[in-house]
């Protein structure tokens, strides 16, 4: 009969120290839902445009009463004329919301030469006024970027360059 008792032995303790790390686990889901874990504000700021001739210096996001506003200062280290058009914002969502997409647009085309810095103030688009875009000033976000634009001035062919964003957005 020892033989049992010990296997019983064991699988007490197997089930006590089970039913322990279960318990464990769901307090830090239970935390981690009420946000007691803010893992977006230990985030660096950054700017990156993917294997392409943009370089991000510098960035910020502004969350207005009127109007939303992404300012850039970029760098165009190909060797051609670019024209800037415009550029889309992606909300990448922590949560269940779902994804956010604004458009943001230029007063008109702005020629980035070869070498040249430039910046760049892009306002919301009309027709995306009233939605939310996933933009909210005092929160740390990251976005996905599209940078939209040409290389002939008026041309009509538009290329693209994608990246990613993340800042805190300012008010104003």
């Amino acid at each position: 009969m020892k033989f049992f008792n010990k296997g019983q032995a064991a699988l007490e303790f197997l089930t006590t120290y089970g039913w322990a790390f279960l318990v464990i686990l769901v307090m830090i889901g239970g935390l981690s839902y009420f946000g007691v874990f803010d893992f977006k504000a230990k985030l660096p700021d950054s700017c990156t445009f993917s294997g392409t001739n943009i370089e991000c210096l510098s960035w910020q996001i502004n969350n207005g009463t009127a109007t939303d506003q992404v300012q850039l200062r970029i760098k165009n280290i190909g060797e051609k004329d670019m024209y800037v058009v415009g550029v889309d914002l992606l909300e990448r969502s922590m949560s269940n919301d779902g994804k956010q997409f604004c458009q943001f647009a230029l007063g008109g085309e702005i020629q980035v030469l070869p070498r040249q810095e430039q910046d760049l103030l892009f306002d919301r688009a009309g027709n995306d006024i009233g939605s939310s875009c996933g933009i909210y000033a005092g929160e740390k976000g990251t976005y996905d970027i599209v940078l939209r634009y040409r290389a002939n001035a008026g041309g009509a062919i538009e290329s693209t360059s994608t990246g990613t964003i993340t800042t805190t957005v300012v008010e104003g």
